[in-house]
């Protein structure tokens, strides 16, 4: 979800766990569900928020980024293979779009395929993927490592400066 769509009133633990009564088989105890819920927390770095509420604009709750983390969290709760998030860091800050990539990241060093859409980010956070695909107008510019992205421009025609980010680059062209 872009907009995370989450009860307001509800805690973080909460939250998940309701998620895990929807998601999961209804055989499953409600100790093994809430093993689950502590098993995400954990993956997603929530245990110091498991008891605060997700909050809205009239009650105080957890931040932007443990929002999104809670939103990645309902979406893992079932344990999928693949993960497939439209903007997950769309409306953070830097540091919280670093931080939910990095747990991104972990989910995907655990054997998951995660693939994201993001725009306009940081070399910061591009330094964290495996891949990239650059899309322009449909067709596929560019497929690969990250680290090879200036030496792609390069040969393309269009070398970077030394000071110069090459996905500040690829914005522009």
């Amino acid at each position: 979800m872009q907009d995370d769509l989450l009860y307001p009133t509800l805690t973080v633990e909460e939250t998940l766990m309701f998620s895990a009564d929807f998601r999961l088989p209804r055989l499953l105890s409600k100790e093994k569900k809430m093993e689950r819920v502590r098993t995400v927390m954990d993956e997603l770095g929530l245990n110091d928020a498991a008891k605060t509420i997700i909050g809205d604009e009239g009650r105080r709750g957890i931040s932007g980024g443990e929002r999104r983390r809670v939103s990645i969290g309902v979406g893992i709760i079932n344990d999928p293979i693949l993960l497939f998030l439209d903007e997950p860091t769309s409306g953070l800050d830097s540091s919280s779009t670093f931080m939910v990539v990095k747990v991104l990241q972990r989910i995907a060093r655990s054997g998951r395929i995660v693939m994201m859409s993001v725009h306009q980010t940081s070399s910061r956070v591009v330094g964290l993927l495996d891949k990239l695909i650059f899309l322009s107008q449909g067709e596929t510019v560019y497929y690969g490592s990250p680290a090879k992205l200036s030496a792609f421009l390069s040969d393309f025609g269009h070398p970077i400066t030394v000071n110069g980010e090459a996905t500040e680059f690829m914005h522009y062209t």
